[in-house]
């Protein structure tokens, strides 16, 4: 037998989808992908090359398996462009969300199944809308960019590193912490790319893929907003003049254009395509 490790399925769409998979050290990479009715299932996949033979091999290995897991889940961000374990499909509104996905926390199990079962039991009659989220579409698997993650992980300088930890903590923690730890992340992107110039221009000369996106909206914007928030600092301007909140845009703006810049910084230095940010204009 081998230890087998599947994510949660993921809506997304995928165009020409072709089972593949590679090895990689101890393990075995594929993926999955499934259209129901409605919506579709795409998961990775990881299974050890060994064969677990006794309770030695059990213990060993799924300490391995878990540990390379781990690595593996933080890499995806960056190949897939969304987060396998955020508690959030994707914040969009410091205040308003019509529909929530969180899931349960970690470590806890919850009867909401059990609830919604009786519950449906006690109506004469009903009707349900069941929303299917799309997190997006791809033409083709990813696992051939996600090899080259994987080769080119450990090779990375370790200011690359601790940016690919923070941004994955500020991705998988909730509401209020994900603002704070976002201010951090911008900190750190201002510390590798440092400004030049008196006008800011790193979005257009560094990552000019990104300008559909940013528009006029510049690092030192971002910074100005991490550095003036009471959400991103938590202490006040003075005794006399509090940081101001966020508005609903300013959180919805800050949170994914820093989110989209650490994402193409990382996938850059992976050896990876630049993002394509198509111009809705």
């Amino acid at each position: 037998m081998h230890i087998v490790y599947k994510s949660k399925p993921m809506p997304i769409h995928i165009d020409e989808y072709e089972h593949n998979s590679f090895e990689y050290d101890k393990w075995i990479i594929s993926d999955d992908y499934r259209e129901l009715k409605p919506g579709y299932e795409y998961r990775i996949i990881v299974s050890t090359k060994g064969t677990i033979k006794d309770y030695n091999d059990l213990t060993y290995d799924s300490i391995l398996a878990s540990g390379f897991v781990e690595k593996l889940t933080m890499l995806l961000k960056y190949v897939l462009g969304i987060s396998l374990n955020s508690p959030y499909n994707q914040i969009f509104r410091k205040r308003i969300r019509a529909i929530d996905f969180r899931e349960i926390p970690k470590g806890w199990e919850a009867n909401i199944a059990e609830i919604d079962t009786y519950l449906m039991e006690t109506l004469p009659s009903f009707a349900r809308a069941v929303p299917i989220p799309t997190n997006g579409n791809m033409k083709t698997s990813i696992l051939d960019e996600l090899h080259i993650a994987l080769n080119n992980y450990d090779s990375l300088d370790e200011e690359i590193k601790d940016l690919i930890a923070v941004h994955n903590s500020a991705i998988e923690s909730d509401e209020r912490a994900c603002y704070l730890i976002m201010g951090k992340l911008i900190d750190m992107i201002n510390w590798l790319y440092p400004l030049k110039h008196r006008l800011d221009r790193r979005i257009k000369e560094t990552f000019p893929e990104l300008i559909p996106f940013f528009g006029d909206t510049t690092i030192k914007d971002l910074m100005g907003i991490a550095n003036s928030r009471k959400e991103t600092r938590h202490y006040n301007a003075s005794p006399q003049s509090p940081h101001p909140a966020l508005t609903n845009q300013e959180a919805e703006l800050y949170f994914q254009r820093i989110d989209i810049l650490a994402l193409d910084i990382v996938r850059i230095r992976l050896g990876l395509p630049k993002i394509a940010v198509e111009d809705e204009k």
